[in-house]
C-alpha cells in the first residue's frame, strides 16, 4: 500500500508540474503581455528583434504617447524587463520635426539607445554627435506601421552625456537640430548590477 501512494503521489506532482510548467496562459506574444497590462488596446509601430530580446515601439489607442519597451523571452514567454513613454509624441514629431528619447544602459538588454519619431516627411536621415570626441552615427529609420517613421540608434561606441540630434533631408539639407544633455547617466555607463 505504501508503495503504490507512493506512485499516485509521483504522478500527481508530475501532472501538476507539466501544468504550471506548460500553464496556457503564459504570453506568446509581446502584444499580448502588454494588452494584459492594460485596458485601453495597443497599437504595435514596430517590434525590434535584438540579441537579446525585443523592443516594442507602439501607442495606445486614443493617446499621443510613444511606449518603448525593452522584452525578453524565456521558458514561460516573453517578460516585460524595462521601458519608458513619450508623452505628445506627435505634437512635437509634428513641431520640431523629430521627438527624442535616451533609454540607458540596463543589464541583459539592449541599451543604451537613442530613438524618436519623424515627424516632418522631408527627413531622410537622422545623425547623432557625441560632443565630447566629435563622433557622428548615423540612426536607422525604421518604416513603422500606422506610416510612422522611427529612428533609432544604439550607443554602444559613444560617450559622456551632451549629444546633438540632427534631421537632414535626402540632399543633406539641415531640416532640425536639437542638443541633449542625457545626465545623470552617460552613454559608456557600466551595465547597473541588479
Amino acid at each position: 500500500m505504501n508503495k503504490k501512494w507512493k506512485s499516485v503521489i509521483l504522478i500527481i506532482l508530475v501532472v501538476v508540474s507539466f501544468t504550471a510548467f506548460k500553464g496556457g496562459s503564459s504570453p506568446k506574444t509581446i502584444e499580448e503581455v502588454i494588452n494584459g497590462l492594460t485596458s485601453n488596446p495597443i497599437i504595435m509601430i514596430h517590434e525590434e528583434k535584438t540579441a537579446t530580446g525585443s523592443i516594442a515601439f507602439y501607442t495606445r489607442q486614443g493617446e499621443d504617447s510613444l511606449y518603448t519597451d525593452f522584452f525578453r523571452k524565456g521558458i514561460k514567454g516573453w517578460k516585460y524587463i524595462y521601458g519608458g513613454v513619450r508623452g505628445d509624441a506627435k505634437f512635437f514629431a509634428d513641431k520640431f520635426g523629430l521627438t527624442y528619447d535616451y533609454s540607458p544602459n540596463i543589464e541583459g538588454t539592449p541599451f543604451p539607445i537613442y530613438f524618436g519619431i519623424i515627424g516632418n516627411s522631408d527627413i531622410a536621415r537622422v545623425m547623432v554627435i557625441e560632443k565630447k570626441r566629435g563622433v557622428e552615427k548615423e540612426a536607422k529609420i525604421i518604416h513603422g506601421n500606422n506610416d510612422t517613421r522611427i529612428w533609432l540608434l544604439y550607443m554602444n561606441e559613444f560617450e559622456g552625456s551632451e549629444f546633438e540630434i540632427v534631421g537632414l533631408s535626402s540632399a543633406g539639407e539641415e531640416l532640425s537640430r536639437t542638443k541633449d544633455d542625457i545626465s545623470p547617466w552617460f552613454a559608456e555607463q557600466k551595465a547597473i548590477k541588479q
